[in-house]
């Protein structure tokens, strides 16, 4: 009987991992086979690995120019130590399927009742089984990268793998949907007495292990909060001198 080549499960492992995602939080990659497969943007991006020793790589490189907008890639990798465990899922799963599928092995019905009852049963842990082995987010940091283990899934949990990603990080004040402006002032203008608002918005892309924002208008509604409150003004530069066109003003 065959039990499924590697291709064989290869093929299903995508499959579930493709049908556990959405796009309503990153734009997904699917096991991308080179840097430049991934658009160099400032949207933030989930990027599913096989291994996670390519990462580096992905980071860096977008073709053969560098990468610029570093910050935006968060990178799943599945974790080593589920990996015999899923894979001996996955070839039970699809022998099954197999044997339902062949018409001319001599069983009894009550023998393909229970192969019915099989597939039934490794069809309800798919969610958990996939998840389980991708469970290792991968942040660009100073360093090089952070690890943050997902950990096991909560039994019955029906939450795509993004969004568990993406609330997971958001908890963690990795993800912002909101900056404070009072943050904004200790970090930017502690040691200096203006700062271009375009310098800040690019760290936050380009920089690995800085702040990482939803959306421009994170930045831009701290920036307000900030000027109403008084903690700062906005303006420009004339003869190489910061000049305040408002503060404390809606």
């Amino acid at each position: 009987m065959k039990m499924g080549s590697i291709e064989d499960l290869k093929l299903e492992e995508k499959n579930l991992l493709t049908k556990s995602l959405t796009k309503e939080y990153f734009d997904i990659y699917i096991w991308p086979g080179n840097p430049k497969d991934i658009s160099d943007t400032t949207r933030l991006k989930l990027v599913i690995q096989t291994n996670h020793k390519r990462c580096k790589e992905f980071l860096e490189n977008c073709g053969e120019r560098p990468r610029v907008y570093r910050n935006t890639l968060i990178f799943l990798c599945p974790s080593e130590s589920e990996r015999i465990s899923f894979d001996n899922f996955l070839k039970k799963k699809l022998a099954w399927h197999f044997i339902e599928k062949d018409k001319t092995l001599r069983i009894t019905d009550e023998q393909r009742k229970e192969v019915r009852e099989k597939i039934k049963k490794a069809e309800a842990e798919v969610k958990e089984r996939i998840r389980s082995l991708y469970r290792l987010i991968l942040l660009p940091s100073k360093e090089g990268f952070k690890e943050i283990d997902l950990g096991i899934p909560t039994y019955g949990a029906d939450v795509t793998i993004d969004k568990e990603v993406y609330e997971r990080l958001r908890g963690d004040g990795e993800i912002l949907e909101k900056l404070s402006a009072l943050s904004l002032k200790e970090k930017y203008l502690k040691d200096r007495d203006y700062v271009k608002t375009k310098n800040i918005l690019e760290s936050f892309y380009k920089t690995s292990g800085e702040v990482r924002v939803i959306r421009d208008e994170v930045l831009k509604d701290s920036i307000k909060e900030g000027v109403r409150q008084g903690l700062f003004g906005v303006g420009g530069i004339e003869n190489g001198k910061p000049v305040c066109d408002h503060f404390k003003e809606e």
